[in-house]
């Protein structure tokens, strides 16, 4: 049995408990299973990015206890164009949250909210300081309480005050999205931005439109999450159009600079970007190859040690600017590329090589050759392309432009800009609904295969939540229990005897 499929069997069983809580009437138990469920699928790929059957319980629970008597819920119509931003947390560092803090700076014109489900209100008025000065304290909002349905209601009283569109950055565990978003007199559209592009979530019954950060994932999620509604709205890159040359720039030298985190190198008995980097600097005594992650007293270094590989380790991002301003072509690492370090030289008209066959997970774009945008399909390949780049300067010059102009067809300000004017057109003709879609497709291939392989410090519970169950349910938990999965706390701190007579019971 494969790890995918042994995670797929162990998530199987949590949906029979969140269906045991369901049917006893235990919705607030069964709202935290559910998302103890999801954390599990988000974190140890189980076979599928979404699944109908959680959705459909959350959904069933918000249509009884969180929306029952409320009234339509319309869009505002009036004045400025009005968004509310949804999140379960936002952080000091992130690609998601500088997304949406991106957003609200540089779409001023019209009126932000945001409402999250997860921090205290004065967490979310320090951490949007530290972003924005253009946002108003009184359109800052919590709904985070010790209930999830009362949370739930907040939120729903929240979207009562008049938005034009609804914008979630939430986390793939955050049941509120459907408890509130599955009731249908709700108007306004909602949008999500797939910040977790790569792994299961929950939502996908309830959003009108998937905003993908990646191009590459618009056909998967046409299948893997039964979603037709796909918007490309990547991350923006605020920089000078046009590469400035360094005075001290050696000319007789080819530079090549690659930048990610130091596990992004780490070899994975296909892929060995060090080796590549040490063949290349043998085999032509022009070429300096700079590294900015990987310390040079790493283990991994040390072993391509070499004097015309320099390892950088981690810089500010001035000394980083300089290194780029020398930089004559830019390698995309593998196993795991760094998306937006690649961006940042191509739009300084810095031409990039792409890694050699990537799975989908790995893939900013979509091949176009037109625009030199085309991933070898494996090391002979990479091996000729990179040659012929560090051989002749004019064909660098050619597919400096032609990347350039691909590249800032979406992620320069201007072209993103664009983007959200249209993003907002289309809002306007479109009123929400509900996906009731209900089928599960499993998916297993290479990709999946290496989503399965990340590993995560996850602490999940089986038994937590279930100590308000009948006998006969506690006993169908018990059973569940026999065959381990090696990610899961199975222990009790005072035995199952306790657990099964609802005494004192604890979990690790």
């Amino acid at each position: 049995m494969s790890v995918i499929q042994e995670n797929n069997r162990y998530l199987k069983k949590n949906i029979k408990i969140a269906k045991l809580l369901y049917h006893q009437g235990l919705y607030e138990d069964c709202i935290n299973q559910i998302e103890k469920t999801a954390q599990f699928a988000w974190h140890f790929y189980s076979g599928i990015y979404r699944s109908n059957k959680l959705e459909n319980l959350l959904n069933d629970i918000g249509s009884q206890l969180v929306y029952n008597n409320s009234k339509k819920i319309i869009r505002n119509n009036l004045g400025k164009f009005k968004i509310i931003h949804i999140c379960s947390e936002v952080y000091e560092t992130g690609g998601h949250t500088k997304l949406m803090y991106n957003w609200i700076n540089v779409d001023s014109e019209h009126d932000h909210s945001i409402a999250t489900t997860r921090l205290s209100l004065d967490q979310l008025k320090n951490l949007t300081k530290f972003y924005t000065s253009s946002i108003n304290e009184s359109n800052l909002y919590s709904v985070k309480t010790d209930s999830k349905i009362e949370s739930a209601k907040q939120l729903t009283n929240i979207l009562s005050e008049g938005y034009d569109l609804i914008v979630l950055h939430t986390h793939p565990d955050d049941c509120l999205v459907n408890l509130v978003f599955s009731n249908p007199q709700l108007e306004i559209p909602v949008f999500m931005v797939n910040h977790a592009d790569h792994v299961f979530w929950l939502g996908a019954s309830v959003i009108d439109v998937l905003l993908q950060i990646r191009e590459t994932n618009i056909s998967a999620d046409k299948l893997r999450r039964q979603l037709k509604n796909q918007f490309f709205l990547p991350i923006p890159i605020v920089l000078e159009e046009n590469k400035t040359p360094n005075v001290l720039k050696d000319y007789k030298i080819i530079n090549l600079l690659s930048t990610g985190s130091y596990y992004k190198y780490l070899p994975d008995g296909k892929y060995n970007f060090l080796e590549e980097m040490k063949r290349l600097v043998n085999k032509f005594q022009n070429v300096v190859v700079h590294i900015v992650g990987i310390d040079k007293d790493s283990d991994y270094a040390l072993q391509y040690k070499h004097e015309r590989i320099i390892y950088h380790g981690l810089i500010n991002q001035e000394k980083l600017e300089i290194i780029e301003d020398k930089t004559d072509i830019y390698l995309e690492g593998f196993p795991t590329p760094s998306f937006m370090s690649l961006l940042k030289p191509a739009l300084k008209k810095i031409p990039f090589q792409l890694h050699y066959n990537p799975s989908l997970v790995y893939k900013l774009f979509n091949d176009d050759s037109e625009y030199y945008i085309d991933y070898p399909n494996n090391i002979e390949e990479w091996r000729k392309a990179i040659e012929k780049l560090i051989n002749n300067e004019e064909y660098r010059s050619i597919v400096a432009q032609k990347q350039f102009e691909y590249v800032s067809q979406s992620y320069q300000l201007s072209s993103w800009k664009e983007k959200i004017a249209e993003l907002y057109k289309n809002s306007k003709i479109l009123v929400h609904h509900i996906n009731k879609e209900n089928k599960d497709i499993y998916i297993e291939g290479e990709n999946e295969s290496k989503i399965a392989l990340l590993e995560y410090d996850v602490k999940i519970s089986h038994f937590q939540y279930t100590e308000k169950l009948n006998l006969l349910s506690k006993l169908q938990v018990y059973y569940y229990s026999k065959h381990k999965h090696n990610k899961i706390h199975y222990q009790l701190s005072s035995g199952i005897y306790y657990y099964l007579k609802n005494k004192d019971t604890r979990f690790f």
